[in-house]
């Protein structure tokens, strides 16, 4: 799973906190949805995936920059593959 930014090249992928999960925002709550209060823990990459599918943005990180951005799901690529992780598939983390 992965972002190009558009301008920069700079590669994004979802950003795990330190609880150990991703983080998700519901696009229906429109210009809160970036507030810490209405987004989603999502604990595995097959839900992460799968919200993504959902229209679901993702909190991902600049591998360059290090910044933590809101990602629309229509900027994210998923990399399904067959190989299957502790998570289940592998989504190219």
């Amino acid at each position: 799973m992965e972002r190009i930014h558009p301008r920069t090249g700079e590669l994004f992928t979802p950003h795990r906190y330190r609880d150990g999960s991703f983080r998700v925002a519901d696009p229906k709550f429109r210009s809160t949805k970036h507030h810490a209060a209405n987004q989603i823990p999502v604990t595995t990459l097959t839900d992460l995936a799968e919200m993504v599918r959902q229209g679901f943005h993702v909190r991902m990180r600049g591998e360059d920059s290090g910044q933590i951005n809101l990602v629309r799901p229509d900027e994210i690529r998923l990399q399904d593959r067959t190989e299957d992780g502790p998570d289940g598939p592998d989504y190219g983390l």
